[in-house]
């Protein structure tokens, strides 16, 4: 009979934090508070009751901020704001369920892209060429707002729309142009679905164009995550994403090259004059920034070199200055050179 009792007890313990995480997804951390709370007073040691309990009483606190902010842009920016603050505010929660953080990313960004779609007169879940005032002009439509299109981008990417995802983000690029947040989001939506020759692309002139710019703790594909993931197991914990294209190159995970416009290839060799003198101290001090720049400036050099069918003298002096500055990445280049089949590119 005791069994029996603690087996229901237990049961009805989990009904009722799974109820909590269907209003937590919706937003409704009030109801969510009460479920939890009577969880913890039938069991205190419930796995995960009291970090959610947490997370919703810190949702509950932003919720009421929000309805006192005029306008859906400002509340819809506030939200993702608060998104990056719970973030960090997670991370200190050593059991938060995962069920848990995926809701509520769901009901941040679900909440924020309605506010946004708001504010261009748009509909939640509808393709930007089937609504009544197209994305691409009109009253109302916001048109012209790439930074709009790309935060409703990212919100249907958080939510796991990668299809309408896409269709705003390729928008946002057609009316922005160059920018490497944006070609970072393209190539995280596009990872995600599967087309990693797109992907490698996009984040290869992310990395190239402004590192600083990347926000890769906003990146969730496996690409990202695996060149990540090398990152740290190099012992690296600091800009990040200046050494991402390093080890995606020197490892072939992103492994895409292109032939340089003749502009571009003026402005490469420049760049890398400059970042050489800061490193030989014959310059300015040299940044934590400097060497990874430099590097990722080469293999930017060998590639075009590669493509453009150049005399492979060309590449080996790049591989000489590249042993010289940075001994480690040049083996590990040279291992998965080495590695490749016959033939391959």
């Amino acid at each position: 009979m005791t069994e029996r009792q603690l087996t229901f007890e237990q049961d009805d313990i989990a009904q009722m934090v799974n109820s909590a995480f269907d209003q937590v997804r919706v937003g409704r951390f009030t109801e969510s508070t009460e479920l939890l709370e009577r969880a913890l007073e039938l069991d205190v040691e419930f796995a995960g009751v009291t970090a959610t309990l947490k997370c919703a009483r810190f949702w509950t606190e932003r919720q009421s901020r929000v309805s006192e902010l005029l306008g859906p842009r400002a509340r819809a920016d506030y939200l993702l704001t608060q998104w990056g603050a719970f973030r960090e505010f997670a991370s200190r929660i050593t059991d938060l369920p995962e069920r848990c953080r995926h809701d509520i990313r769901y009901y941040a960004h679900a909440t924020a892209l309605a506010y946004l779609l708001e504010e261009r007169g748009g509909t939640p879940g509808r393709a930007p060429g089937d609504r009544g005032r197209n994305i691409s002009g009109g009253a109302g439509s916001g048109s012209g707002d790439a930074n709009v299109n790309r935060l409703i981008g990212r919100c249907y990417r958080a939510m796991g729309d990668f299809e309408h995802a896409l269709e705003y983000l390729e928008h946002a690029r057609r009316e922005a142009g160059e920018s490497a947040a944006l070609y970072a989001d393209l190539a995280d939506c596009y990872a995600l679905i599967n087309d990693s020759r797109t992907a490698k692309i996009f984040f290869r002139e992310a990395f190239f164009l402004a590192p600083d710019e990347v926000g890769i703790e906003d990146l969730e594909s496996p690409l990202i995550r695996q060149l990540l993931g090398h990152v740290a197991d190099a012992g690296i914990s600091e800009h990040v994403a200046e050494w991402v294209p390093v080890y995606g190159a020197a490892r072939g995970t992103l492994s895409v090259r292109r032939e340089l416009r003749p502009l571009e290839y003026g402005r490469l060799k420049q760049a890398i004059f400059e970042l050489e003198k800061r490193l030989g101290g014959e310059a300015e001090e040299p940044s934590a920034q400097t060497l990874p720049r430099l590097l990722n400036r080469y293999f930017w050099l060998m590639d075009h070199y590669s493509a453009a069918g150049e005399d492979a003298r060309k590449v080996e002096d790049v591989l000489d200055r590249l042993r010289t500055v940075a001994p480690d990445i040049h083996e590990l280049y040279l291992a998965r050179i080495d590695a490749r089949p016959e033939g391959a590119l």
